[in-house]
């Protein structure tokens, strides 16, 4: 209203009756007509005064209402459009068909039934120390977190705070991932911490405000630059659009023929539940380098990450280790059994439970086992194959990613489980240097051309003590050639006893 105050109601000069009403004059007659005169002519600037007043007054309510229906026609159009898209995404899920191998794995639930006392006892060691690093809670926001925050906030309270932390969000657009359904009522939610973020996107803990229950929200960005060339809002919806189909369909191209509810107990998957829509904010925010999008996800809140369990500050016991490598053995054959590939395994993606356990998620880069794949410059190249490794870290170098787009192999997650499971036994070790901070492509070119002596890398699991089996599993996944490599049924049928150990008869 402070606009509509300064147009409709300007002030307006008093008329300057005094100097005719009174004027003296030599006589009666003269100042009675010069009285009578002034009366008139006051009277005559005053009418006109009243009608310019209401005419500012009536083009500032014209104004006002003109904003509101523009307003009301803009927020009716988002919700149109927003409308559309979720339709739009619903239809891609109702494409998908659903694949499974005919390998008769276990679920990961009947692998924690089975699993050793002993490793059950590095099940709990895990839970303890994810307890621990919640209590203190040393998670620390890097530039993205930084810069997704701030641009939130900036829209949640219009400018007043930097800080969103206790700030109310609410969502709408709920829509259950894989149901057609889609709730446009406001779901408030507040915004309680910080949790984690990657290369492009940030996780924050949201309480419900109806069931007080906690969930992690997942907020998605989009650089505003694509080889070279600025990305303009418009593009950056459809964009946005695109990445969210992309996400949700792979969540359920990897859950196989599983129900989507058996996701996290059957795969060990961390799906989302749901999507939903920041209300009242641009489905596209520009912060001060990328581009926050308003479409988030919604899933389980979790206690952290695998990596911040396996590394080089904790010293975690071989039951441990040993637990936690049966587990992350059987989710990526389960994957592989789904017909599909993840492309950017790594223990960052692999999130905690209170209870010990973890779940792989963060879908982004996901596709069916021998497609291409053209999100490639969002894989991690320090735990991909060489092919999709050097495309990865060329197109991160130079920004452009259509360098190439290679052709995912149903071995291709084999060398990253490789990667992992080196990381698990070893603390948070690389191999081949992956770590040490030299330029990848050396690296890449020495692998290609049989530079890196495994005896070497197999030198630091003998001298901590990893069981034989599982060293060689992992010489065998982490073999440069793609055709010299394991593949996942060879594994289920040479390691088995790395998948579900047999409970021996003295654990009873």
């Amino acid at each position: 209203m402070e606009g509509l105050s300064a147009t409709a109601f300007k002030a307006v000069p008093p008329p300057e009756d005094d100097e005719f009403a009174y004027q003296i004059s030599s006589t009666n007659g003269e100042a009675q007509e010069a009285a009578d005169n002034a009366v008139l002519m006051g009277s005559h600037r005053s009418r006109k005064q009243r009608r310019r007043a209401d005419s500012h007054l009536t083009v500032g309510f014209s104004v006002l209402f003109s904003g509101l229906i523009a307003a009301f026609l803009a927020s009716l159009l988002l919700a149109r459009r927003q409308a559309s898209s979720r339709a739009d995404l619903f239809s891609a899920w109702q494409h998908l068909e659903p694949q499974e191998a005919a390998w008769q794995l276990p679920t990961v639930d009947q692998q924690e039934v089975a699993v050793f006392p002993r490793l059950a006892m590095g099940r709990w060691l895990m839970a303890a120390l994810v307890k621990h690093k919640q209590r203190v809670d040393t998670q620390r926001r890097g530039r993205l977190g930084r810069e997704v925050m701030l641009t939130l906030a900036e829209h949640l309270t219009d400018g007043r705070t930097s800080n969103v932390m206790g700030a109310t969000i609410n969502l709408v657009n709920m829509q259950q991932l894989g149901s057609p359904d889609i709730d446009p009522t406001p779901h408030p939610y507040t915004i309680k911490r910080y949790l984690w973020e990657d290369a492009e996107s940030v996780t924050l803990e949201i309480v419900d405000q109806a069931t007080n229950v906690s969930h992690a929200m997942r907020l998605r960005t989009l650089r505003p630059h694509v080889q070279g060339e600025d990305v303009p809002p418009e593009t950056a919806e459809e964009l946005n659009q695109r990445s969210l189909v992309e996400t949700t369909t792979s969540m359920l191209q990897a859950v196989g023929k599983s129900d989507l509810k058996g996701a996290a107990e059957e795969r060990g998957l961390a799906v989302a539940t749901a999507v939903a829509t920041i209300d009242n904010a641009p489905t596209v925010m520009r912060g001060s380098t990328v581009y926050l999008l308003g479409d988030v996800e919604i899933g389980e809140l979790h206690s952290g990450r695998l990596s911040d369990v396996f590394a080089s500050e904790n010293a975690m016991t071989l039951e441990a280790k040993e637990y936690a490598a049966s587990r992350m053995l059987l989710q990526v054959l389960l994957l592989q059994q789904a017909g599909f590939s993840h492309n950017n395994l790594k223990l960052e993606n692999f999130f905690m439970r209170a209870d010990g356990s973890f779940l792989l998620g963060n879908f982004g880069t996901g596709t069916r086992i021998g497609e291409r794949l053209d999100r490639v410059s969002s894989v991690d190249p320090r735990y991909a194959e060489m092919e999709l490794g050097a495309n990865a870290a060329a197109a991160q170098a130079e920004g452009k990613e259509a360098l190439a787009k290679p052709i995912v192999g149903e071995k291709s997650d084999m060398w990253s489980l490789g990667i992992c499971l080196y990381k698990i036994f070893t603390g948070g070790d690389m191999p081949f240097g992956l770590d040490s901070g030299e330029p990848l492509e050396s690296i890449f070119s020495s692998l290609d051309k049989g530079g890196v002596s495994w005896q070497s890398v197999n030198g630091r699991l003998t001298e901590l003590g990893v069981p034989a089996k599982w060293q060689e599993l992992i010489a065998g996944l982490l073999e440069v050639d793609r055709d010299e490599r394991l593949d996942a049924e060879t594994v289920f049928r040479d390691y088995q006893e790395l998948l579900l150990l047999p409970r021996p008869s003295n654990d009873f």
